[in-house]
Order: C-alpha cells, then sequence, then structure tokens
C-alpha cells in the first residue's frame, strides 16, 4: 500500500513540473488545463510516430515489400527491442553495481544507504509499464521521447521511505528558469493536487541542502494522511546533460533516516 502512495506523490510531482513547463510558454496558461496537457503526452506522441513509419514502409515496399514491413510495426510500439540495432541518441538505462546505482548518460552515481535495497529489474519495468527483458534491449532516448519520462532507479526500505530518480528531457522552456523559480511555481500546484487527494499538506517550504558539495534548493513537504505523517524532498540535476535531466524525489516515514545523509549519497562518475 505504502508503494503504491509513493508513486502516487512521485506522479503528483512530475505533473506539477511539465505543468510548470507548460507555464514557462505561455503566459496566460492556467495551472490546471497546464496540467491536463501533461497527461496526454502518449496519445501525442503516439500519432506523429506511428505515421512516420507507416510513410516510410510504403516508399521502401516497391523494391523490398517484406523487410520494412517487419520493422514498421516495432517501431510504433512503445518499448522497441529492434532499436538495438541502433545506435543510443545519448541515454542509457542505469545499472546497479557495487552496492551503488550507476549512470554515465547523467555522470550520476548514487551509493545505496543504509536499510535501503534496489529495485529489480522487473520491478522498474512494471513501474515503467514494460517488461523485464526490455530493460536490456530498448532504446530509453525513445522511451522519454514517447512517454515524456523514465523511472530509471528505486530504492526503498521495510518501513516505506524510498528514493526515486525519473528521467525526463531537457525542456527549452525550462532552460531560462532557475531551480529556486521552478520549485516556487510546484509550490502551490502540489498543494492543491495533494488536497484533491485527501492529503493535508501542513508545510512547504524551499530548504537550502548540501548536494555534491554546493548548496542545492530543495522542496521540502510535510503531509499528513491518514494519521501519519511523511516527509517529502524533491530536487532536480539539470548540470550532467544538456538533453535530459533527473528528477529526485525523496520520501521519508519517521525518524530512520535524515534526507541529507541521502543527498551525500549523490556523486558524479567523473
Amino acid at each position: 500500500m505504502r508503494k503504491l502512495f509513493l508513486l502516487v506523490l512521485a506522479l503528483c510531482l512530475l505533473l506539477s513540473l511539465a505543468a510548470c513547463a507548460t507555464k514557462g510558454k505561455t503566459s496566460d496558461v492556467k495551472p490546471i488545463p497546464a496540467a491536463q496537457t501533461t497527461v496526454q503526452p502518449t496519445p501525442e506522441t503516439d500519432a506523429p510516430e506511428t505515421d512516420a513509419p507507416e510513410t516510410d514502409a510504403p516508399e521502401t515496399d516497391a523494391p523490398e515489400t517484406d523487410a520494412p514491413e517487419t520493422d514498421a510495426p516495432a517501431t510504433t510500439a512503445v518499448t522497441v527491442p529492434e532499436t538495438t540495432s541502433e545506435p543510443l541518441t545519448g541515454l542509457t538505462h542505469g545499472r546497479i553495481e557495487d552496492g551503488a546505482y550507476w549512470n554515465e548518460s547523467l555522470n550520476l552515481r548514487i551509493a545505496c544507504p543504509d536499510g535501503f535495497t534496489f529495485y529489480t529489474e522487473d520491478e522498474l519495468a512494471a513501474q515503467n509499464n514494460m517488461t523485464g527483458n526490455l530493460l536490456e534491449q530498448t532504446d530509453f532516448s525513445e522511451v522519454v521521447k514517447k512517454n515524456g519520462q523514465f523511472i530509471d532507479m528505486v530504492m526503498n526500505t521495510a518501513d516505506g521511505s524510498s528514493v526515486n530518480l525519473v528521467i525526463s528531457p531537457n525542456n527549452a522552456s525550462l532552460e531560462t528558469f532557475t531551480d529556486e523559480q521552478i520549485i516556487s511555481m510546484m509550490q502551490g500546484m502540489l498543494q492543491e493536487q495533494y488536497e484533491k487527494l485527501g492529503m493535508h499538506v501542513k508545510e512547504a517550504e524551499v530548504r537550502t541542502m548540501q548536494f555534491m558539495g554546493a548548496d542545492k534548493p530543495v522542496l521540502v513537504l510535510d503531509i499528513e494522511v491518514n494519521g501519519s505523517s511523511i516527509e517529502m524532498y524533491q530536487f532536480f540535476d539539470r548540470e550532467a546533460s544538456e538533453d535530459y535531466y533527473a528528477t529526485n524525489t525523496i520520501t521519508l516515514f519517521g525518524d530512520e533516516i535524515d534526507a541529507q545523509t541521502i543527498l551525500d549519497c549523490y556523486s558524479r562518475i567523473h
């Protein structure tokens, strides 16, 4: 139950970030329409990508007939095993090695704190509506392009505390905003969404915390639901890649570990 609850919270955070991106494009966009546009990424991206293969298939049908028809349906799927035959475009799936998460595309390593365990490949695949075997043979740049995001790492404790990392394509409309400005835009939208879900946001503030030796603005939410208190921390890593950024969400039940200890587990690979 707690896993489901954490995923609902994380989804709300991601939708709010997408809404901020839309708000950055047009000054007269209201929060509710912006959020509505973010829940339609799959249909909107499916149409053009379905059209592209259909257009290519007839052009190659004349000389080759069968070969292009085999590739076309696979390309239109959300997860495409056949994409392994083509080079990845700047994005790789992270790996778990030596008790840490590694992702060269993000130049990021996250050591696993005491008491936490990483999600398995099958568990990650389930969160991304994939099957486990596709994690080893899918072009993740295509997945992120079609879905707007990809859950690349989750680790949690037996008591329900968790850390998750979601990769999203770098949105040009966000480039002109600082992390502080994005977080400021998110606060009101998050509180509204959580209240609609029956959660009470007792406090929302931006704290400065240490992240890889530098000050990092972190959105901190104190949430009460069903008599339980939850602390949620969200921050962005936008420095490591021009094409992608990572949204990091830490959700803590109780006092088993503090958020700064988890932040201290982050480091660059190079």
